[in-house]
């Protein structure tokens, strides 16, 4: 019996992507020839929507993606999230309390953006192989000084919690000690064993094997690898490189515009930037090159976001330029947003946090004017 197709939801990682990450020409050409014929082509993944693969970004006809595994759906033709099914404050705060004994990479995603602790993601190498993998994590991750005050301040944009485990020996066990971890206790567990880490395995010492408890299940002692265990690897240094960021507001709107689908930060909206430190006539040239007509404009204040391989050390200026004429040549794909624009259907990446806090005030002072 024949069967209309409506829609094809898709995987990437080990499905649609090869394994260094690609789109072979073969399937591009099978999804775009269906796209063509009305059937509806869409991600079915677990990356945060700040990793959908730029490869499939740049397929012909794709529409919509669900991503961190299905708490969201996004629209690209309306540029927002028209679905979100969230974990609740209490549930990724357990989920967490219970990972706290285990050495593992552990990351929330929160808005399309995943986070992890600066400790985790400076020691990536211990937990991915060199490869693919690792790379697009280096450019997709968000490091974070206090990662459970993140969870904290954003208790409504929960999607999804990850670990990742040095080897899957050490994933078996965690799942074993999740599945032993008395529910009502899980605290007291993970201190018992802190307490032995501390106490007993001594990382920076000889293990005191003979007097633990745990010795007859031990997985490093039956293995022989009780000197080998844990492994750390010496981080590598991170590139610097300085960036101006360019607040252009109009009335009570700032223009924000969207990163390229590579690299850093792939395909999310963003403040306009430079590379370099500009200085005041520099950026007010540099608002004109973008067909804006600049008027005041003030120095902001100095700030830095560190990714796990560089990190940006930023100046900054506010722009007040005159609202765009209908023949304005807006050839940055510049994109005009107000407070709950910001907030609703355009968010911006941490790394811009320090200014995204600056805009919000100048902009409430502007509604205010209003």
């Amino acid at each position: 019996m024949k069967r209309d197709i409506k829609l094809i939801g898709l995987d990437l990682d080990g499905t649609v992507l090869t394994d260094d990450k690609r789109i072979t020409e073969r399937t591009r050409i099978v999804l775009e020839t269906a796209a063509e014929k009305g059937v509806t082509v869409m991600t079915a993944t677990g990356r945060p929507l700040n990793a959908i693969s730029p490869e499939f970004l740049s397929l012909k006809g794709v529409r919509y993606l669900m991503a961190s595994n299905g708490a969201v759906i996004y629209d690209r033709e309306q540029k927002k999230i028209i679905h979100r099914v969230c974990l609740s404050f209490e549930q990724a705060r357990e989920i967490f309390r219970r990972a706290e004994a285990f050495d593992a990479w552990k990351e929330i995603c929160i808005d399309g953006v995943s986070y992890t602790s600066r400790e985790s993601f400076e020691k990536l190498e211990e937990y991915i192989p060199e490869g693919p993998t690792r790379k697009y994590l280096l450019e997709s991750r968000v490091p974070v000084d206090n990662l459970p005050a993140m969870i904290s301040d954003n208790r409504e944009l929960l999607e999804k919690v990850c670990l990742f485990f040095p080897t899957t020996q050490a994933r078996d066990i965690a799942k074993e000690a999740f599945a032993d971890m008395p529910e009502d206790r899980p605290g007291a567990f993970n201190q018992a064993l802190m307490e032995l880490g501390e106490l007993i395995c001594l990382p920076n010492g000889a293990a005191k094997c003979g007097e633990c408890p745990l010795a007859g299940i031990c997985f490093a002692e039956r293995e022989g690898l009780v000197k080998e265990l844990p492994f750390r690897s010496k981080a590598k240094e991170r590139a610097v490189e300085d960036r101006t960021i360019l607040i252009l507001a109009s009335e009570n709107r700032v223009f924000i515009r969207t990163r390229e689908n590579k690299g850093l930060l792939a395909g999310l909206c963003e403040l306009p930037s430079v590379k370099g430190r500009l200085s005041a006539s520099d950026a007010r040239r540099a608002a004109a090159d973008m067909g804006l007509c600049p008027a005041e404009i003030e120095a902001l204040p100095e700030a830095k976001h560190v990714f796990s391989h560089i990190e940006w050390r930023m100046t900054g200026f506010l722009i007040w330029v005159d609202e765009p004429g209908p023949e304005w040549d807006n050839k940055e794909g510049l994109i005009p947003a107000g407070i709950e624009e910001l907030k609703n259907e355009y968010p911006i990446p941490s790394a811009f946090r320090f200014y995204m806090e600056i805009i919000e005030s100048v902009l409430k002072k502007a509604d205010n004017k209003e």
